[in-house]
């Protein structure tokens, strides 16, 4: 029965066994691809020199996948975390890897031995890209470097934007295509360094470009895909906005279809992934006539005959499900457009499948140009997971149509060949006749003719069949995903921050993991770029104050994932406090327009009353992609603090403005906010924590100094005692995790998952998936040298805990740090409670900390304009 509705396509398998051999037939499809003007000639048979293989990223490799391979060598880098997104690049007998500490490491193919390392002194976000004897790295201080592919000297240098690039360099025709963090599209000659040139997008770019057909195409956090000719950077067209938060971490594809060319480009959902997944399987299921009404059903289903479905089943399905996207916008996340004119195809019949909120999977070309793609149905043997209704299918743009592919291995896929559950990321490549499928814990292969899925290499709730390093927690098994490249008869897998080679040959054990020390390896070592002058930091703020002065914005809404939905900038606390703490550094005329709007926004709505709450639908939207209207309501455990809280803003904006005795007019209402807090009973959990812990203490050290000036020593006294009692709390919390202050190696999936249930002292687990790093969050000047005072010793050594886990937390919107859940990035908050606390607990020098301001998450940031604020406080 599976065999009867495997839906061959005669002519896919007319091309798959024809009678040329397949070295014939694939050197065929490459050089009708070069001539087509898809690939450039000095592409078509390189290694892997680039990310997903060529400058057009269809997933098609010229290689063949053996029946059994064997791992050589596998190494790690000690201290340096790689990014979940990058790959290996292989070429002229190298693998490269680029790390988020700051190194670019090139490898002998063969051994796995480090043959030299650059080191820039900050990190890569990406995979670099190499052409001719150049290999060509991004970093995050605004650097494109042309490093000698045989030394690691460079040979040129770049300047791309502040804030640097998160995407990689594409190369095409000697030069190199790369977006940066700040919006800017440049092109760069791969022999020089000479810019040809730079074009503003107007929002953050962090998807790789793709480049056929003389254009340069590129998916902006705006959600607009973008053609620029790639000989001058002219816009040619532009994409309406897509549906979804962000086309991050991936990269358009580019396929020929008849005489023309297609670009494909996903997004991620911007309904919470889980609401996704189950509003689709309630679809998919009653279209089906399924009971979904609990997993036991739904297993009986994908275990019977009927889940095979029928030809008219399917078409029915996939009807369906066209129309369902087609009028349901936020359920698309497939997107096919005419490459030369912009126009967008009819939307395709895939749903949403991936893990962590991220980015739907791109498709994969056949080699008859068909797509093989991962989608949602309710018929097939592919499912195996918690999240069912998935499939294998091939992707026909003329139709509009997924034909469903099945393995023939019974009701589901064997294990450790293919997680079939709509929330974890697995991504494919295709070679000849096999699908390689690529999950962080294994690799496996399907062939297209013989249905067969067997196993590569690796085992489930693993990376690769190992553990994590210490350092490196930004994975987690299954949910995110692995990069592999396919060079020669080898597989280069990196997962779990380790590269792994695979050669053919019988399968075996992971040989012992080598770990690379920097220090160890011929190094070339490039200056860090000197910090920002305290007139670069003025300026900068002064262009963020006059944004959030040119409008009345809403809060700032973040959707990362199983966390669930948080909001920012909320309160006038918010505003009081960033735009207080910028008051002294501006310029007149600034200064008054600012006194002018925190003294209304005082009058009409004080931080510390209910009024000071602001509506979440109401003003203009923060977020380059805004969200949906339904999804502006707070659910699950995103709740703000008491009203007390906000008596610290008061009190700041009075200090740093001068208006102490507005404030202080006003006394009756902050001493009865400070009375209602009171009535709850709070005080410092020694066992639980508390999210909110920092900014109550700075509320009550706040409210100590009103009451003296307002002549209460009643309320003086009182908040000096409850103070004292939580503050010493707060202290034994610091000593606690300095004692403990270690890293280890989760030792199986158990401890992983109480790790995320549970948190530890220093992730404060506000719920399952939703971590914070509550000791770091909410400090005041005045609170960081209390702590200081009761815990210097502990200090040092949780910063260090903290940094070696985190180790780009200063690039916000970026790699998310550590896997507490199944979430894409990390809110906003982090990197600013980390900010302050490096600022004042760690009193570091005002060069660094100018150094790590970075860029805005969003439009009219409350968070940037404070780490400007305070970077030029330390200036002073």
């Amino acid at each position: 029965m599976i065999d009867a509705c495997r839906g061959e396509d005669e002519i896919y398998h007319s091309i798959m066994i024809c009678a040329w051999s397949r070295v014939e037939a694939r050197r065929w499809f490459l050089h009708l691809a070069v001539l087509s003007g898809l690939l450039g000639a000095d592409q078509a048979l390189a290694d892997w020199p680039m990310l997903r293989g060529d400058a057009c990223h269809d997933g098609y490799a010229e290689v063949e996948i053996r029946s059994a391979y064997h791992p050589t060598w596998a190494v790690e880098f000690e201290n340096e975390r790689l990014g979940t997104a990058m790959e290996p690049i292989v070429a002229g007998g190298r693998v490269y890897v680029a790390t988020h500490g700051g190194s670019v490491y090139a490898l002998d193919v063969l051994t796995g031995d480090a043959l030299w390392r650059f080191d820039s002194g900050v990190p890569f976000l990406q995979s670099p890209a190499v052409t001719g004897n150049v290999v060509v790295a991004a970093d995050t201080a605004g650097r494109l470097f042309g490093l000698d592919a045989s030394s690691g000297e460079a040979r040129w240098v770049y300047v791309t934007d502040v804030g640097g690039c998160a995407a990689a360099p594409v190369v095409h025709g000697g030069v190199a295509f790369i977006g940066t963090r700040q919006g800017c599209m440049v092109a760069v000659n791969t022999v020089d360094g000479h810019e040809h040139w730079r074009r503003g997008i107007g929002s953050p770019i962090r998807q790789t470009a793709a480049v056929a057909e003389g254009l340069v195409f590129v998916t902006t956090e705006a959600l607009h895909l973008v053609a620029m000719r790639a000989s001058t950077g002219e816009i040619v067209w532009e994409s309406k906005r897509l549906s979804g938060q962000s086309a991050r971490d991936y990269y358009p594809v580019v396929v020929k279809h008849g005489d023309r060319a297609l670009v494909i480009v996903r997004t991620n959902p911007v309904h919470n992934f889980a609401d996704r997944i189950n509003r689709d399987r309630r679809f998919l299921a009653a279209k089906a006539n399924v009971d979904d009404s609990d997993w036991q059903k739904l297993d009986a289903w994908r275990k019977s005959e009927a889940a095979r479905g029928t030809p008219e089943l399917l078409e029915l399905e996939q009807a369906a499900v066209a129309e369902y996207v087609a009028t349901n916008r936020h359920a698309q996340t497939f997107f096919v457009f005419d490459a030369r004119s912009g126009r967008e195809l009819d939307p395709a019949p895939i749903l949403w499948a991936a893990g962590c909120q991220g980015v739907g999977v791109p498709p994969a070309m056949t080699i008859d140009g068909r797509l093989l793609v991962l989608f949602r149905s309710a018929y097939g043997n592919w499912n195996l997971g918690v999240a069912p209704m998935v499939a294998l299918g091939v992707y026909d743009l003329e139709s509009n149509r997924v034909k469903l592919l099945f393995h023939r291995h019974g009701f589901q896929p064997p294990w450790n060949t293919f997680w079939g559950t709509a929330d974890e990321s697995q991504h494919f490549l295709v070679a000849s006749n096999t699908v390689l499928i690529v999950h962080q814990g294994t690799l496996s292969a399907f062939d297209l003719v013989q249905s067969n899925l067997v196993t590569i290499h690796g085992e489930r709730d693993t990376y690769g069949g190992l553990r994590n390093p210490p350092w490196a927690r930004n994975e987690w098994h299954g949910p995110g995903r692995g990069g592999v490249a396919l060079a020669g008869d080898r597989i280069y897998w990196q997962t779990g921050s380790r590269v792994l080679c695979l050669a053919p040959g019988k399968s075996g054990p992971v040989p012992p993991v080598r770990v690379i020390r920097g220090g160890d390896v011929k190094t070339v070592r490039r200056p860090t770029p000197a910090a920002p002058t305290a007139s670069m930091l003025r300026a900068e703020l002064g262009r963020n104050v006059g944004e959030f002065l040119s409008a009345r914005w809403a809060p700032l809404m973040v959707e990362p994932g199983l966390a669930g939905r948080q909001f920012f900038f909320d309160d006038t606390a918010a505003v009081l406090e960033a735009l207080s703490r910028a008051y002294p550094h501006l310029e007149t005329n600034q200064q008054s327009a600012v006194l002018a709007l925190l003294a209304d926004e005082f009058e009409r709505c004080p931080p510390y009353t209910m009024a000071g709450r602001l509506a979440l639908n109401e003003g203009q939207r923060r977020e380059w992609s805004p969200p949906p209207t339904e999804s502006l309501l707070r659910v699950g455990a995103d709740q703000p603090p008491h009203r007390f809280a906000g008596v610290y803003a008061a009190w700041l904006y009075g200090q740093r403005c001068g208006q102490t005795g507005r404030v202080l007019e006003r006394w009756p209402e902050i001493r009865g906010a400070y009375r209602e807090f009171v009535a709850t009973g709070w005080k410092l959990d020694t066992a639980k924590g508390d999210l909110y812990a920092n900014r109550y203490l700075r509320a009550l050290l706040a409210i100590q100094d009103l009451a003296q000036k307002a002549g209460d020593d009643e309320t003086f006294a009182d908040a000096k005692s409850r103070f004292e009692t939580n503050c010493e709390a707060l202290a034994g919390w610091w000593r606690q995790v300095g004692a403990e202050a270690g890293l280890g190696t989760f030792n199986g999936v158990a401890e992983l998952d109480r790790f995320i249930g549970r948190g530890n002292g220093l992730f404060l687990c506000v719920a399952p998936h939703r971590h914070k790093v509550w000791l770091l969050d909410g400090l005041s000047p005045e609170l960081a040298g209390c702590i200081r005072d009761r815990a210097n010793k502990a200090v040092l050594p949780v910063w260090q805990m903290f940094e070696r886990l985190h180790a780009t937390w200063w690039l916000v919107g970026e790699e998310r740090q550590v896997h507490f859940g199944e979430n894409y990035i990390d809110p906003p908050d982090l990197a600013a409670g980390a900010f302050t606390a490096r600022a004042w607990l760690m009193r570091t020098s005002a060069d660094e900390l100018g150094r790590q301001v970075d860029l805005p998450f969003c439009r009219a940031d409350l968070f940037h304009i404070l780490k400007l604020s305070v970077a030029l406080d330390a200036a002073k």
